[in-house]
């Protein structure tokens, strides 16, 4: 504390009890402050071991609320704390105006105990409070002054603080290595010998022994402020020191004689309290000491000046008396010294080791005041704001060179923590594990049942079922298990008492119990009534499936032609190879949800229908671990596939194919052969698309509706490198296209060279000349192209421009070529870094027929292209033409992927050959990277031969080159037949275009 004390003698080694006095022998102050001290510590000691750290139920800060459903509540309140034994209050400041009229709800800004308190993130963050205790003097509270002695300054007051301050989520703030209680500074201090620079006209210099004016006093050396780097670490840090423990301090204006100097430092802080003030003090800088985890946070501290200045830094009431003051700045493992005084005296690294104000500076900083020696071992360990160190000097007995503190760790302030809880979308929750240990306990003589905590021991094998694992089965998320999340004795008592049941009855498997018990999945006594139950009703082909080896061959049970209805319990399924299920007759198929999941780690399809009446399938998870084998549709088969099905209906199904270098396998295929059609309704599924892979894909579709499905790219293996890539050659010419394209050898005046990179060759290469379009510059080209051909003639330009495509494929292929041309290593590495994982397309419908196809309210992320619907038929030949009957493209999201290797078409939404069509109300957000700013690309393309009326209206695009483009091909519409094309209301922010389309077209009020 920083006041007038003359020592501080509390030891807690010392285990000292009680201070008694003696007659006829004096009171200290030393001996009442100690006995303050050794009270309140066997206190805390009593509070750690009984309460340790938490909130109370009636008063506490974390306030508890019992729901109807049995759930709690929880919100934060002005309340109490315990923190490591030490009780604190967090209050509101008197002088704010509270949003809560009842002033009951806790509100952060608005904190007694930390003004100026950063600001809450707009994201999610973690609240914790920070309890430590600070002193306060009469300059702050004037009631501490009894005017019956003329407002005479007598005993000073500590206070227990209690701030409620924010981190970062990923951040732990009970964690000591980041967020210690106190510094790890060390300090040494030694009495220092005398200089050896004596006056050389005082012969008798020599012999004045320093410790002449040692004096009597209590020194104090204190951390002023500490400001860490990224990672959490002091960078710098300003020193201050005081032999008068830092505790002349006044008001500002109303020092008394002798105060002000030049042979002193400053501190101008916040530590006075004007009765008379408008405005009452919040004393920002004596509050926000310690360390603050809330990013982009500046605490307020004093204001440090070396001699009394002739003007006074505003903002400030009151002011401090030091010694003198350093200011370190780390470099590398050294602590450098920035600025510094003492007693007057300039610090300096540039004088006599033994002089006055002399510094050494390293990863331990050595300071000579004028009768100390402060030796402080910095090097990475943790500094705190207002770590502060003792030392009791006495000139009696100490003597130049003795040692007063060696090696010693900050005696203070210790700061208390408590993890209070997360904020996620606004909404305050403490943290599972931490809720029955620390959060509204009550008192001892209210303790019941739901307030013990209690963790399910480990009952042991678990494959024999316990009471614990099945009422754990029955109960779910309302059981208690044996992780570090504790329930309390109330909910056992109440799942034994209220819930034990035939469910909850273990069967104890042996060698004598009969052999379809045996099965893993019978566990309670109710599963063996339920499985006798089932035999009854199996005759009518209905089957429950379980995950265990061979369970494929459920399907086979199944007869030709036969209805059946299958239900698959929770687990995984592994396929060997693709399953094949044909001519049945009406499937219903359903499982558990994502939990249910048929898996094929060797083909593109885990299960393939053929032929079957109809096919129903909800609630399941089918994936596909591989991509690019052949089949009927020539490696677009699907992780689930139906071909020639009358009938497909998927609802909340979950599909996953594998990743590729090229479009290669589909999460869902529904075709029929030419000469057949049938129907699908997709609804609600979610389809997790591998690298340049299909979502959907449709064919030869009599009546289609897709809604509401979520079809997402996922991203590329880790191992799939731009350097891995661009070993298919087909990306491979993409890529080298970006860096070398559309090359001239001739005529080079012509409008098509106008742009392009010159690159004229010397003489040694016969004058040579070519222009191309290139990202990286001419000059670097002259150079690899000099490189590469040396001192050989060149036949012709074209061999020139070979060369380059030839320098241009070992850029892409050679690391340790393109390492020897810095540009050409940085367009790669920007290129590698502008490589997302992309979807070739989302939804496909195509094939000779779409009679009727409804694509509505989808969601589809990362993909290449959004929405392909075109008939067509590619071995027909000839002029006929195939058209879809009526199409309908309403109320889709789509994310739009433009890397700038491209080698497929790219848009978000493609309709060709159509007779009806309507594009309504759709969202297209194309997303550009720097070499794909000048890609051309499409929000909307309609191709081909169009019908009497389509309409494109309402719809809204991004970042695209045209907004809608209309390139109707075949007859001209007759003059005397009246035909609906509208492209009308739509927006198309930073497009080029906003239509292209021709006269035949109506196109009204459409924006960019």
């Amino acid at each position: 504390m920083k006041t007038h004390i003359s020592r501080n003698s509390f030891n807690a080694k010392k285990r000292y009890s009680g201070i008694y006095q003696q007659m006829g022998r004096m009171l200290t102050d030393a001996d009442w402050n100690e006995l303050s001290d050794i009270d309140k510590n066997r206190l805390a000691d009593v509070l750690i071991d009984v309460i340790g750290s938490g909130t109370p139920k009636e008063r506490g800060l974390v306030n508890v609320t019992d729901n109807p459903d049995g759930s709690k509540s929880y919100a934060l309140q002005w309340g109490y704390c315990y923190v490591d034994g030490l009780i604190a209050q967090v209050r509101p400041d008197p002088a704010a105006t509270l949003s809560d009229i009842n002033g009951i709800a806790f509100e952060y800004a608005h904190q007694v105990d930390f003004p100026g308190a950063p600001a809450l993130p707009v994201g999610d963050y973690r609240l914790y409070v920070d309890v430590w205790e600070r002193t306060v003097i009469a300059l702050e509270d004037t009631d501490l002054r009894d005017p019956g002695l003329h407002g005479a300054d007598t005993c000073t007051r500590t206070q227990t603080m209690a701030q409620v301050k924010w981190c970062g989520t990923g951040v732990e703030p009970e964690d000591a290595a980041h967020n210690p209680s106190v510094g790890e500074a060390k300090l040494t201090l030694t009495v220092r010998q005398g200089s050896i620079e004596p006056d050389p006209c005082d012969p008798c210099a020599e012999e004045v022994a320093l410790q002449d004016k040692l004096g009597n006093y209590l020194f104090r050396v204190e951390v002023h402020h500490v400001q860490y780097d990224v990672s959490g670490q002091p960078q710098r840090v300003t020193l201050k020191w005081s032999s008068e423990n830092g505790a002349e301090q006044h008001v500002i204006g109303d020092e008394p004689p002798g105060f002000s100097s030049s042979n002193w430092v400053y501190e101008f802080f916040d530590g006075y309290s004007d009765p008379d003030a408008l405005t009452p003090e919040t004393y920002d800088s004596e509050k926000h000491l310690g360390r603050h985890l809330a990013t982009g946070f500046t605490p307020v501290r004093g204001e440090l000046v070396d001699g009394y200045p002739d003007s006074v830094p505003s903002g400030f009431t009151a002011v401090r008396r030091w010694d003198g003051y350093c200011e370190f700045q780390k470099s590398g493992n050294d602590w450098v010294l920035q600025s510094g005084a003492d007693r007057g005296v300039e610090l300096s690294t540039g004088s006599s080791v033994d002089a006055h104000g002399h510094i050494t500076e390293g990863s331990t900083v050595t300071i000579n005041h004028d009768v100390m020696t402060l030796a402080i071992e910095l090097a990475d360990w943790q500094m705190l704001a207002g770590d502060f160190w003792y030392a009791v000097v006495r000139q009696a007995v100490n003597v130049a060179g003795e040692t007063l503190l060696s090696a010693e760790e900050p005696m203070g302030i210790h700061h208390h923590y408590l993890l209070l809880g997360t904020v996620s979308g606004g909404v305050f929750s403490p943290d599972e594990d931490l809720i029955c240990q620390r959060f509204g306990f009550p008192p001892l003589t209210d303790l019941q049942a739901g307030d013990v905590c209690y963790r399910v021991p480990d009952c042991g094998d678990g494959n024999q079922p316990t009471i614990a694992s099945l009422l754990k089965q029955l109960l779910g998320a309302d059981f208690p298990d044996n992780t570090d999340a504790r329930g309390n004795i109330r909910q056992i008592l109440d799942a034994l008492l209220c819930r034990h049941a035939a469910a909850t009855l273990p069967i104890v498997k042996n060698d004598t119990l009969c052999q379809s018990l045996q099965a893993p999945e019978i566990r309670s006594v109710q599963d063996a009534l339920n499985l006798l139950c089932q035999r009854d009703v199996d005759g009518c082909a209905t089957y429950t499936v379980f995950p265990r080896p061979g369970w494929e061959s459920v399907f086979d049970q199944i007869a030709s032609n036969q209805d059946a209805s299958l239900c698959f319990r929770e687990g995984d399924y592994q396929l060997p190879a693709e399953k094949r299920i044909q001519s049945k007759g009406h499937l219903k198929i359903s499982g558990a949800g994502p939990g249910t999941r048929i898996i094929s780690s060797n083909g593109e399809t885990a299960l393939r229908f053929e032929a079957c009446a109809s096919v129903t399938m909800r609630d399941v998870y089918i994936e596909a671990r591989a991509a690019g084998n052949t089949g009927e549709l020539k490696t677009l088969n699907g992780a689930l596939t139906f071909h020639n099905c009358a009938q497909v209906h998927l609802n909340q199904v979950t599909l996953r194919n594998a990743a590729g270098t090229r479009p290669g396998a589909t999460c869902l295929t529904v075709g029929h052969a030419d000469l057949q059609t049938g129907s699908a309704h997709v609804q609600d599924c979610y389809c997790d698309v591998g690298h340049l892979q299909i979502g959907m894909l449709f064919l030869n579709m009599d009546r289609l509706t897709v809604r509401d499905n979520h079809i997402k790219t996922r991203p590329k293996p880790r191992s799939w490198t731009l350097q891995t890539q661009l070993n298919d050659k087909l990306f491979a010419a993409s890529a080298r296209r970006l860096l070398i394209n559309n090359g001239e050898v001739r005529n080079f005046e012509s409008t098509r060279a106008a742009g392009k990179k010159n690159i004229q060759m010397d003489a040694v290469n016969n004058n040579r000349r070519i222009m191309i379009e290139s990202p990286v510059a001419g000059n670097v080209w002259k150079s690899s192209l000099t490189q590469e051909l040396g001192v050989n003639a060149v036949a012709s330009n074209q061999v020139l421009l070979n060369t380059a495509k030839t320098i241009a494929a070992r850029v892409l292929t050679d690391p340790v070529y393109r390492a020897g041309f810095l540009p050409f290593e940085n367009w790669f590495t920007a290129l590698g870094n502008q490589n997302p994982s992309v979807a070739y397309k989302g939804i496909v419908c195509g094939g000779r027929t779409a009679k009727d196809v409804r694509i509505l309210n989808n969601t589809l992320e990362g993909v290449q292209e959004g929405i392909h619907i075109g008939v067509s038929d590619r071995k027909q030949s000839g002029n006929q033409r195939y058209q879809a009957g009526r199409v309908a493209i309403e109320g889709n999201t789509i994310h739009v992927l433009l890397p700038p290797v491209t080698v497929h078409r790219r848009g978000g939404i493609f309709c060709g050959n159509c007779n009806h069509l309507s594009i309504i109300n759709n969202h297209i957000t194309i997303q550009r990277f720097l070499f794909s700013r000048q890609t051309e690309i499409e929000g909307i393309r309609i191709f081909g031969t169009m019908g009497r009326m389509f309409i494109v209206r309402q719809n809204y695009m991004t970042n695209c080159t045209v907004g809608v483009r209309v390139q109707p091909v075949g007859l001209q519409p007759d003059a005397n037949i009246s035909n609906q094309w509208l492209v009308a209301d739509n927006m198309m922010p930073q497009a080029s275009l906003a239509v292209v389309a021709p006269a035949s077209v109506t196109k009204t009020n459409n924006l960019k």
